[in-house]
């Protein structure tokens, strides 16, 4: 018998869904934008843990957060309930520009994860992504190097999804 996969193969099926498509979602934003006022290159890593402290922007972090049974379970399948966060952190040196990276980040993640249906090869586990909320936070980075040129700031957007998980075992 199969072991449930869950919030594993739901993190495994969004980071490899971004890592296929951010570049052209990023390139859409950057035409539909038609200016070039930040730069909005792939993310350079990825995590499925919280902090890091260790990293070069554009980050992008997975996190599972939860994940609830009470739609249905049976003998051989799950079909549950879960909350996954993706979040990506970008740096600039002038703040204006950073807001600017943020709010570009956060458009092209939302383009690949609102309302998206992925399946794993096998074909035996398929989410359903909803993008419920996304916030952004300032990160202090640099800070006392804060009126220097190697002076950076760096800012946190947070997507929430609401995952609908199918699996069969």
């Amino acid at each position: 018998m199969a072991s449930y996969l869950l919030i594993e193969g739901a993190t495994d099926l969004i980071e490899d869904h971004i890592k296929a498509n951010v570049a052209t979602a990023l390139q859409t934003v950057r035409t539909d934008r038609a200016d070039a006022l930040v730069s909005t290159e792939p993310p350079q890593s990825y995590f499925r843990f919280p902090q890091s402290h260790s990293y070069r922007p554009p980050a992008v972090f997975i996190i599972g957060e939860d994940f609830d049974f009470r739609l249905a379970e049976g003998p051989n399948h799950v079909h549950g309930m879960g909350r996954i966060n993706v979040s990506v952190v970008v740096e600039d040196r002038n703040r204006q520009l950073l807001k600017t990276k943020a709010w570009r980040y956060q458009a092209a993640l939302a383009k690949l994860l609102n309302n998206t249906t992925l399946t794993n090869l096998a074909q035996t586990v398929k989410i359903v992504t909803k993008l419920v909320r996304f916030s952004f936070y300032e990160l202090e980075y640099n800070i006392k190097k804060r009126d220097t040129p190697e002076a950076a700031f760096r800012e946190e957007v947070v997507l929430e999804l609401e995952v609908e998980h199918y699996e069969q075992i």
